[in-house]
């Protein structure tokens, strides 16, 4: 059987591309660091020192300087959980005198006012900021803290920590009952970066996940434009489409229309979330980047939370309260950088849930990677460190009771703008990013020293060996997620021919339309170049043009574009469905407009007549900017240049 998908394989550093790989300059924080911390109290998991070994922001000393009385174990946490840190200022950083005043206070989120409210997911609530000296037991998940000198602030700041509340601890005396426990899993992500700007970009990260057994999804295919659609396909198994209720088949998912608009809030999608926290597992999601946010960016959000630890209203804090450095985004908050706190954070999480109850959580990285991909570069030996940790964790499971933790490190798309997705291999690195699976593993006796992590992965998966060449998409990572339910059903999702990527074997004959990747986005379409004075170039790109107006048409304040130039054109030859063996032929156009200078990116059809249609929308493949302000509707505002 012939391999029916051939996405190319190119060198990550080819000449073509070189040229618009914007390496980063280095960037740090400013000084001075930030005064206050979180200091470790002595427990089961500590160090006999007293020092904890999980976060690297403990001070070895923390405790033996007059602060050991401050410790409390609450009374209704078990006996496994050490007592929560302490907040503690760093007294070699302050000029302490008798003005200076400083006070912690709880944050919380904001919650529904009303069943028809949908600004929850917009808000956060500060408590009383109560005094203290030195140091204050940590009562609360996150934490504001605030010094003053008379009236003037001299220093704010806010600190997270996974603090178990009423419901996770429920979830661990249940699962404190049990003998063995379920494979935890962790999903973490980074947004905006191909497989090709992720090799360039993070050889540190990629040797840690290696040495790890790690397997790289090379023909990982996007399905969406941006991270929504990406996300939903491996949080719920549903495509937006089917989300909005646009599917005109007979058959429809368990998700259809659970989104059906962009004004409802987002909760009624069936996350894996709910699934995972129904059979007894901690959740947890954490974004870097609220007003950027995956069901926040011109969306609602969510009305209830979406999960027992969810960390929206610490970065919603930082980023309208603290003192904020930016790079491309938002890097530091308070002198400190954005992903190491989020990194300190999930530490906490897995130091207070991990081996005592299964997880089920979703980190993503957006602040790092979004306005330009190839920054990722700056925080390579942050992420190798951190993977390192997650790995040490996930180890440590397996060696207890024999199941460990399910470890994912992937991307939802590669550069969608910009000069990387303008290079000639832009096209390849939008629709290919990255996807690392480290599966649990088994330990027995017979593991030697020099058994590799690597053999134990081709003994144990050799069918996920296998499709590390076979053309996969966010379904079948939810398909994999989903089987470690129980019962183990196939799930009902918006691909019917999808795949548990750690027990089944994908077919070589595999086309995107059998993985649910839409004709648009996929990277295994055979792409000629033709002439830009092709006469059908230019009716395909007047017909997008016309398209694009079309869709402005309510919207007064947006201008009525017009063609400006053509900048490329492609034809590009797309397999149907395997069982179909039908070829499916696109005309690629790429081109720009005024006002504004857009350059899009539209895939047409030709009719009978021997006009044009489009098949889905354009795509915009510069920056936006400020241009579309006035619009709030993200696919308009690709288009929308404010008048």
């Amino acid at each position: 059987m012939k391999q029916a998908c051939h996405i190319p394989v190119v060198n990550p550093w080819d000449e073509s591309v070189k040229p618009f790989v914007e390496r980063p300059h280095p960037f740090k924080c400013p000084s001075p660091p930030p005064m206050s911390y979180l200091a470790a109290c002595p427990g089961p998991s500590n160090d006999e020192d007293g020092s904890s070994t999980s976060d690297p922001m403990v001070s070895p000393n923390a405790t033996t300087e007059g602060t050991l009385d401050l410790c409390q174990r609450p009374a209704h946490w078990p006996a496994s959980l050490q007592p929560p840190p302490l907040l503690t200022l760093n007294l070699s950083h302050v000029h302490w005198s008798e003005d200076l005043n400083c006070c912690a206070a709880e944050l919380t989120r904001g919650g529904p006012k009303s069943k028809s409210d949908l600004k929850a997911d917009f808000r956060f609530k500060v408590g009383e900021c109560k005094p203290f000296h030195h140091a204050t037991p940590l009562v609360s998940e996150f934490t504001v803290v605030n010094c003053t000198k008379g009236s003037k602030e001299v220093y704010a700041d806010i600190h997270g920590y996974a603090i178990p509340g009423e419901t996770t601890l429920e979830k661990m005396a249940r699962a404190s009952d049990k003998s063995t426990q379920p494979t935890s899993i962790l999903l973490v992500g980074i947004d905006s970066s191909s497989r090709l700007n992720f090799l360039r970009a993070m050889p540190k990260t990629r040797a840690v996940l290696e040495r790890a057994g790690a397997i790289g999804m090379n023909a990982y295919n996007k399905v969406g434009d941006n991270t929504f659609p990406n996300l939903l396909a491996i949080l719920a198994g549903t495509s937006e489409e089917d989300a909005l209720g646009m599917n005109k088949q007979t058959t429809k998912p368990k998700g259809y229309r659970c989104w059906p608009n962009t004004v409802t809030v987002v909760d009624n999608c069936p996350y894996l979330f709910k699934s995972f926290s129904n059979e007894g597992y901690v959740t947890l999601f954490t974004e870097d980047q609220p007003d950027l946010g995956t069901f926040t960016y011109a969306k609602k959000g969510f009305r209830n939370q979406p999960t027992d630890h969810y960390v929206r209203p610490y970065y919603l804090f930082a980023q309208s309260r603290l003192k904020v450095t930016q790079m491309k985004l938002d890097w530091c908050y308070s002198n400190r950088e954005s992903h190491l706190r989020t990194m300190d954070y999930v530490r906490s999480f897995l130091g207070t849930y991990h081996s005592k109850v299964p997880f089920f959580g979703l980190v993503y990285f957006t602040s790092m990677s979004h306005n330009s991909p190839p920054d990722i570069e700056l925080v390579d030996d942050d992420m190798a460190e951190f993977m390192r940790d997650l790995i040490e964790v996930a180890d440590a499971g397996m060696e207890k009771n024999g199941e460990g933790m399910f470890l994912a490190f992937l991307s939802d798309h590669g550069a969608r703008f910009g000069k990387l997705r303008e290079s000639p291999l832009g096209w390849l690195e939008e629709r290919v990013p990255f996807l690392y699976i480290r599966p649990p593993l088994k330990f027995n006796e017979t593991r030697g020293p020099a058994t590799s992590y690597q053999s134990l992965v081709k003994s144990q998966y050799p069918a996920l060996v296998l499709n590390r060449k076979r053309l996969t998409s966010p379904f079948d990572l939810h398909f994999t997620l989903s089987s470690y339910l129980p019962g183990n059903t196939r799930p009902d999702s918006s691909c019917a021919e999808c795949y548990d990527l750690l027990s089944q074997v994908v077919p070589l004959n595999r086309t995107c339309s059998d993985a649910a990747v839409p004709n648009k986005w996929c990277a295994c379409a055979k792409r000629s170049t033709i002439s830009v004075d092709d006469p059908d170039v230019a009716k395909a790109s007047m017909a997008a043009v016309k398209y694009i107006n079309y869709k402005l048409f309510n919207n007064k304040e947006c201008a009525r574009l017009k063609m400006e130039s053509i900048v490329a054109a492609h034809h590009l030859s797309i397999k149907t469905q395997a069982k179909e063996r039908n070829v499916i032929k696109l005309l690629e156009v790429t081109f720009t407009t005024v006002p504004g200078e857009a350059i899009f990116e539209a895939s047409t059809l030709k009719n009978k007549d021997g006009g044009f249609f489009l098949q889905f929308d354009p795509n915009r493949l510069n920056s936006y900017g400020n241009q579309s302000s006035c619009v709030t509707e993200a696919k308009l505002k690709l288009y929308c240049f404010c008048a």
